[in-house]
């Protein structure tokens, strides 16, 4: 018996969950951590860079943002569903998520999924955040 079945590779799609247009269903299988997200540009190509809170952010880091950052199951018929990383940096989301976690009749966001609506493109997206 191997550690792996021999026909097993390894999936290839991302490791991190953005709202696709329409409907996106979600549930948070742990806690979100939080922080700052910044990008840092180097030799032509941006890169993510992210502080816990308190931290600074390294110098010419631009486009800085809170985030909420934790793990997701998507079982949106749109999107491939599994395990993916949910980095939340609109303010909206996180209201309603927050709102939704202190409301004694929804509570813990891990035990309800969430439906996630992004209509728009670019500066003109909006979302909206219902259980």
């Amino acid at each position: 018996m191997s550690f792996l079945p021999d026909d097993y590779e390894v999936p290839q799609k991302k490791g991190y969950f953005k709202p696709v247009q329409g409907r996106n269903v979600v549930r948070f299988l742990g806690s979100p951590i939080i922080g700052t997200v910044g990008w840092l540009t180097k030799e032509g190509k941006r890169s993510p860079v992210r502080v816990r809170p308190g931290e600074l952010l390294p110098k010419g880091a631009d486009d800085a943002k809170h985030f909420w950052a934790g793990p997701v199951f998507v079982s949106s018929p749109d999107e491939e569903s599994g395990i993916r990383i949910w980095e939340i940096t609109q303010v909206g989301i996180q209201n309603k998520i927050l709102e939704l976690s202190r409301d004694p009749n929804w509570g813990d966001p891990k035990e309800y999924d969430l439906v996630v609506t992004r209509k728009g493109m670019g500066l003109d997206t909006e979302y909206r955040v219902i259980s």
